[in-house]
């Protein structure tokens, strides 16, 4: 599993809540908005993804 990032826009940072098989959840933070994204796969290889993605 790779988790590549990229540059936030501008007023935004980003935080890694977990990283590593079978969970990847990160968090988008601005002054107004907080966005969750978290994906994980199970035992078949089938991707789930959950929150503001």
């Amino acid at each position: 599993v790779y988790l590549v990032l990229a540059q936030p826009y501008p007023g935004w940072s980003v935080s890694v809540l977990a990283y590593g098989p079978p969970v990847v959840s990160v968090r988008f933070t601005s002054s107004s908005r907080t966005l969750t994204c978290t994906i994980s796969a199970d035992s078949d290889g089938i991707v789930e993804h959950a929150g503001d993605c």
